[in-house]
């Protein structure tokens, strides 16, 4: 191998590196730095609620009426969308209140949450936003599918202006759920 080509190399390898480094330090920065919302688990599939070493969660949220959109066209499968989410006094947890393809059309008081639409059925969109899974370590996650989905709510990280969202925390009966590290 030549000079030129041990440089173009070692150039891809850094390249890599710095594409992994980046989207580690975006992922903290988002879980440090974020706003954090709790939102409610919708009932779920128990039987097939567990996939491998992860936990496949369903939020309320995923499915919004069309009356909440505030564009003027319905919004189509694979569209881009952003939901303003809401705490009503008194309330747990945060609701979707108005969705819209531009962020800038939306409330810039209320945290938003960015996803895509997947289904248009009737009057209602079911909306996904990359959190529907939820990492556990292997062997220690069975025992959430027998909980009822009253008692499994979720605490995520958002960045206000922008829509990015990570899971933080996984809570069961509003309690931190706290997995065996071996």
């Amino acid at each position: 191998m030549g000079p030129l080509a041990k440089k173009l190399l070692l150039g891809v390898v850094l390249a890599q590196l710095l594409v992994l480094g980046g989207m580690v330090v975006q992922r903290e920065y988002l879980l440090k730095s974020g706003l954090e919302v709790i939102l409610e688990c919708a009932p779920r599939d128990p039987r097939s609620f567990m996939q491998g070493d992860y936990v496949v969660i369903r939020y309320k949220i995923n499915t919004i009426a069309e009356s909440l959109s505030i564009d003027s066209e319905e919004f189509n499968i694979g569209d881009e969308v952003y939901v303003s989410l809401q705490k009503k006094d008194g309330e747990k947890y945060h609701q979707a209140v108005a969705a819209s393809r531009d962020s800038a059309n939306l409330a810039q008081s209320l945290p938003l949450i960015k996803g895509k639409v997947k289904y248009h059925w009737g009057n209602v969109y079911t909306i996904e936003y990359g959190i529907e899974q939820y990492f556990v370590p292997e062997g220690q996650g069975k025992w959430i599918e027998n909980e009822p989905p009253q008692n499994v709510s979720v605490v995520v990280s958002v960045i206000p202006n922008n829509g990015s969202s990570a899971v933080k925390q996984l809570l069961i009966k509003d309690q931190p759920v706290q997995f065996k590290h071996e």
